[in-house]
């Protein structure tokens, strides 16, 4: 698991500003639609979003008033051909006289429609969701804090740790990672997970919940910090990977390598460098014969 609680104070401080490098790409996922400085989920057809509340279009020659439809009074000349000249709008001696077209109101030498006002359809989308800028930002930035602030404390794995992980990992990575032990949540997205992940080389753990496996887990994000470019590289990429998946934490890709490889038998693991098709024993730089990273 990457990222923690901090990322979720932070988001409404950064909101407005987003760099505008990042606004090249579409600050929402697919299936969504910018409003204001929100993303929301785009409205079935037939209705437009305003904020949280999808509403019903207006019928055509209706005006749109927000939650009503409105279509103004219309007058038109009736047709007084019949009429004498003593009562050409047969308001009197007459009556009858004048005709209207149907649906018209007869007021003798005018014809009428009253104004009609109807309520429109609506429901709502969801509270909305923070533009792909602000979580790249966001994320960067709680990455940057937590390496400050915690790393320096921070231990290196035990032999015992070492030993296990190496059978999977390269040796770069286990002997450079580093872990501290925190109490609290550490999560942002699943509030119950056991442990951050802050770059290739450093891993917070809930304290009371550190296990071989669960390293196993994290050691795969670091391979994706390694592969990604570094802590910058890597943000940027797992913010993209969680808006453009419906910002759902268990469709992002990273996450999903991570948690089916934790899951693996240990006997039935294979190397880390053939499960990603990179972060391989040797030098991340030199891919071996016959093998495509991804």
């Amino acid at each position: 698991m990457v990222l923690t609680r901090w990322i979720l104070l932070s988001l409404s401080l950064i909101v407005l500003g987003a760099s505008s490098a990042s606004m090249a790409q579409s600050e929402c996922w697919s299936g969504a639609e910018k409003n204001g400085d929100l993303c929301y989920p785009k409205c079935k057809a037939g209705y437009t979003g305003n904020g949280p509340v999808c509403w019903q279009n207006c019928p055509p020659g209706y005006a749109d008033d927000g939650a009503t439809c409105r279509k103004n009074t219309h007058i038109i000349s009736a047709n007084n051909s019949s009429c004498p000249w003593y009562d050409k709008c047969g308001l009197a001696l007459a009556k009858g006289c004048s005709i209207c077209p149907a649906g018209f109101a007869n007021d003798g030498c005018t014809c009428r429609k009253d104004v009609h006002i109807v309520g429109k359809d609506s429901y709502g989308r969801g509270a909305g969701y923070f533009k792909r800028s602000v979580y790249r930002d966001a994320f960067r930035m709680g990455i940057d804090d937590h390496r400050r602030i915690w790393l320096p404390r921070a231990t290196s794995l035990t032999a015992g740790e070492r030993t296990y992980l190496l059978r999977y990992f390269p040796v770069r990575l286990v002997n450079g990672m580093r872990v501290f032990e925190m109490s609290g949540m550490t999560g942002a997205f699943n509030f119950n997970a056991s442990a951050t992940t802050y770059g290739k080389d450093f891993i917070t753990i809930k304290k009371g919940k550190r296990s071989l496996r669960l390293l196993k887990h994290e050691m795969v994000h670091a391979c994706q910090y390694e592969h990604s470019g570094g802590p910058d590289d890597f943000a940027r990429e797992y913010a993209d990977q969680f808006v453009d998946n419906g910002y759902s934490y268990d469709a992002i890709p990273f996450e999903m390598q991570a948690y089916a490889y934790q899951r693996m038998a240990d006997d039935a693991t294979p190397a880390i460098g053939q499960f990603l098709g990179y972060c391989y024993q040797a030098n991340p730089l030199v891919i071996p014969a016959g093998s495509k990273p991804k």
